[in-house]
């Protein structure tokens, strides 16, 4: 558990600082707004950013933040390429398609210390590398 806490308190600790360069040069008085674009609705895993957001720590520093909940990892990348958002929740597997096929992206971090995403196969397939799965059906 406090591996977990560690990582969340980094991690808050991250978006402030991303967050806190967007706003250089603001006059203090105005908050900048930010669409923060998800890739779905609010969630535990989201509490590092609510908890700011209520105790006011934002807007502390000139910061408004909107949530802009998405349907999937995709469609809140997509709302950061076409503008409609200032910073998106995605994962690592879409920004790098997405900065393939020439969009301009860039990732400022990665929440979980390991990729966690997992191909499920059925038992009777015999999969030992990424190799195995070549022609497979």
């Amino acid at each position: 558990m406090p591996r977990m806490l560690s990582s969340i308190g980094m991690t808050s600790f991250l978006f402030a600082l991303a967050l806190l360069i967007v706003s250089v040069g603001v006059a203090e008085a105005q908050l900048t707004k930010i669409r923060f674009a998800s890739w779905g609705p609010a969630s535990p895993e989201t509490s590092f950013i609510w908890t700011g957001v209520h105790k006011g720590y934002f807007k502390d520093e000139g910061l408004e933040i909107e949530w802009v909940a998405g349907q999937g990892a995709g469609d809140s990348l997509k709302r950061l390429i076409t503008g409609s958002a200032t910073f998106a929740w995605t994962t690592s597997d879409t920004i790098i398609f997405a900065a393939d096929q020439g969009a301009k992206v860039k990732a400022v971090f990665n929440l979980h210390d390991n990729f966690y995403h997992v191909v499920y196969l059925p038992d009777r397939m015999r999969v030992t590398s990424i190799r195995d799965l070549k022609g497979a059906k």
